[in-house]
């Protein structure tokens, strides 16, 4: 069977996080020998009219796996590569690759309005969606687009009982998705915090996120606000922000070629009042205009996305009371980082399903969430506060919540206090439950079972009839033959 899946994510360029469960979906389907498996990839804003290998992403997108385990990298080399350039496509777009690549069956995994079927022709294969949702009530546009799937695999068992009842005719199942961290006893707290620069007795709060919405769902302001109540009470605290991403940004930018471009120059293009380096690709022909997403630090961007740094040192943060990291780490090092801390602090505005709360949770690390789909369902070891309000997302005409900076600091306090017994019972059932719920072997065989029902003979598609001659119309033929 010839498997295309479909993502916006990017299964090579880092540990954990999406691109592991990216990579985790292609080890599912790849490892079946009859199988052969596309990765359908819109992270290079760039078209590919044939399939493309490992090697040949590599060179030309200029990346490595330095970051990423043998596993991962096996699984890489024994997929194929399609690329198309934008995020936003028809399902004419899909259909044209099925028939291309003699495809079987389509699964994404991305947020899923970013489909539209404008002939209203749907996909002409079984297809399937994994999907995270991250407003309450659910928006029209997301809802439109799950009609065209034969398969939905929702994350969280609060949305699966939404969608039951909006889409009562849909064949939807709850499948959360894989956690393969689990406690190493062999991690010594000290030893960690000795390698990463913590104080050896302080009390760590660990913020494991990317900062790069401009919509801040992220809601570091509200984590760095929380810290700073939570800092006068206990001063012998320390907050670290792992992957926050504050050097550089990813913003869209279009670009026209010049008509006269030699190979190998670089282009100066002009974006928000600064000339940016665009680098020669044999692909671009003269006179033709592209888009790419392009990386420019907090200060450059116009999109309102605002810098970590700069905010720590406008609420006078004590230098020696957080670090933000926003180097990439490998696999092992942000286990380490879940090993060496006291709480995890993932209180966003919204989570389609919040891998760092249960990667945190499965290696025994409590964690503070927002009381809102998918963080309240799945915060077994730990605190999840109730939020302030609704709040309006413009971007995407939903809703989500907004963060309680107090209802954090409370949270994190109250687990600063617990028990030894309630630390430890608390710790044993986050563990037994996500080990049960969410192993590589639970989430395959629910994925796969649910798959094997989809029927693999083509879809009909609607031919036009042809015009019933009357018999009029043939005697008057037969009559002049």
């Amino acid at each position: 069977m010839r498997i295309l899946i479909h993502t916006n994510g990017n299964p090579i360029k880092s540990a954990g996080g999406y691109s592991g469960v990216i990579r985790t979906l292609g080890r599912i389907f790849s490892g079946n020998p009859n199988n052969e498996v596309f990765f359908f990839l819109t992270c290079f804003n760039k078209s590919s009219n044939k399939i493309l290998s490992l090697t040949e992403i590599i060179n030309t997108e200029r990346t490595n796996l330095s970051t990423l385990n043998n596993t991962d990298k096996k699984m890489l080399n024994n997929v194929s590569y399609v690329l198309h350039k934008d995020v936003f496509m028809d399902i004419e777009v899909i259909n044209n690759a099925v028939k291309k690549y003699k495809i079987d069956l389509f699964f994404t995994l991305c947020d899923i309005l970013i489909f539209s079927d404008k002939k209203g022709k749907g996909i002409e294969i079984p297809c399937a969606c994994w999907w995270p949702c991250h407003y309450d009530p659910i928006d029209n546009r997301s809802i439109q687009s799950l009609k065209i799937f034969d398969r939905i695999f929702s994350l969280c068992p609060t949305v699966t009982a939404m969608l039951m009842k909006i889409l009562p005719d849909k064949h939807i199942t709850f499948c959360p998705h894989i956690i393969e961290y689990e406690e190493d006893k062999s991690l010594k707290k000290e030893e960690i915090r000795k390698k990463f620069k913590i104080p050896l007795k302080s009390f760590v709060w660990l913020v494991n996120a990317k900062h790069y919405e401009q919509s801040n769902r992220k809601s570091y302001d509200d984590f760095m606000m929380a810290y700073l109540k939570f800092l006068k009470k206990h001063p012998n605290s320390y907050l670290y922000m792992n992957n926050a991403n504050t050097r550089r940004v990813r913003c869209p930018l279009d670009f026209t070629i010049p008509d006269k471009y030699p190979v190998g120059t670089i282009i100066k293009v002009k974006y928000s009042d600064k000339d940016i380096d665009v680098p020669y690709n044999p692909q671009y022909k003269p006179g033709k205009t592209y888009s790419a997403q392009i990386e420019l630090t907090c200060k450059e961007s116009p999109n309102g996305i605002y810098d970590i740094k700069v905010l720590a040192k406008l609420l006078k943060i004590p230098e020696d009371k957080y670090h933000i990291n926003d180097e990439e780490l490998t696999e092992q090092k942000l286990k380490e980082l879940y090993h060496c801390a006291d709480v995890l602090i993932a209180a966003t505005k919204s989570e389609g399903f919040g891998l760092p709360v249960l990667e945190a949770q499965a290696v025994g690390l409590p964690v503070v969430t927002t009381d809102y789909l998918a963080m309240g369902d799945f915060t077994f070891n730990g605190i999840s506060h109730k939020p302030l309000q609704k709040l309006y997302q413009p971007l995407q005409t939903a809703f989500w919540v907004q963060p309680s900076q107090e209802g954090i600091a409370k949270a994190a306090e109250d687990i600063k206090n617990w028990s030894y017994r309630k630390r430890t019972a608390n710790k044993i059932r986050g563990q037994y439950i996500i080990k049960g719920m969410m192993s590589y072997n639970s989430v395959k065989n629910v994925l796969i079972s649910n798959l094997k029902t989809l029927n693999f003979k083509k879809k009909n598609v609607k031919k036009k009839k042809k015009k019933k001659k009357s018999s009029l119309e043939m005697n008057i033929r037969k009559a002049f033959q």
